[in-house]
């Protein structure tokens, strides 16, 4: 079974990011041959503590609040690292991601450095009353490029263009496709291209006994010549 992980980035109940994502879910689960999970996590079911501004998972891997299990980020951030298909809508809040959203993006910032989602499949989608919405999709798409995944055509939706039955069926097919091609290896972008090779030097004749470059060097990051070859590496070490 293939699995969708959606994560709203908001607590409004009728909230037309919510209503989207729920209506690109029925769309999935109708159109695939296959069966599907399809999760939605919202602040209103999963309770994600902001960040504790200490730093210490760029240095250790470890998330203290996680480790305490004071919120449900264990839960979430395990979904989104098993997930095959990786969702993140937020509503446009002053040319910025919501809150919630970005109290998430706060704790797992620590992936970036060690491409964590490497390989796996992923769709933004923003909501907007007015503007803003390319600068929050640009913002989504940076932080998670970094941290692997890889980008189908981002979901916009306005209240100058809501989007139609159509628009809905076609963002569903981009992700039923996707899911089949589990077995593929993804292009990363040249931005995420560029941030490897330079955490590979950074890295690399660093103190291996610090976090970051002992992941690199335990999951044999430093032998890949580009990013695309550690996508194989993790997609072979899957099967």
């Amino acid at each position: 079974m293939k699995k969708v992980v959606a994560y709203v980035g908001s607590r409004n109940k009728n909230s037309s990011t919510l209503k989207l994502v729920s209506s690109i879910k029925d769309a999935v689960l109708a159109i695939s041959s296959s069966e599907i999970k399809f999760n939605i996590y919202t602040p209103n079911n999963c309770n994600i503590m902001p960040d504790d501004g200490s730093a210490s998972a760029f240095k250790t891997g470890v998330d203290k609040i996680e480790e305490a299990r004071i919120d449900d980020s264990l839960q979430l951030k395990k979904e989104i690292k098993d997930c095959d298909f990786l969702i993140l809508a937020s509503p446009t809040y002053a040319h910025a991601v919501s809150g919630d959203m970005k109290i998430l993006i706060d704790r797992i910032t620590y992936w970036n450095h060690i491409f964590y989602l490497a390989n796996k499949p992923g769709q933004i989608i923003v909501t907007a009353s007015g503007n803003g919405f390319l600068k929050v999709a640009a913002y989504i798409r940076q932080i998670l490029e970094n941290c692997g995944v890889v980008f189908c055509d981002d979901v916009i939706q306005t209240d100058s263009r809501i989007l139609s039955d159509i628009d809905i069926t076609n963002s569903a097919l981009t992700i039923v496709n996707q899911l089949n091609l589990s077995n593929e290896v993804f292009v990363p972008s040249a931005g995420a291209e560029a941030n490897f090779q330079h955490l590979k030097a950074r890295y690399i004749n660093s103190n291996k006994s610090f976090f970051e470059p002992n992941y690199w060097k335990k999951h044999g990051m430093f032998e890949c010549e580009n990013l695309k070859e550690y996508f194989q590496k993790v997609l072979g070490e899957k099967k």
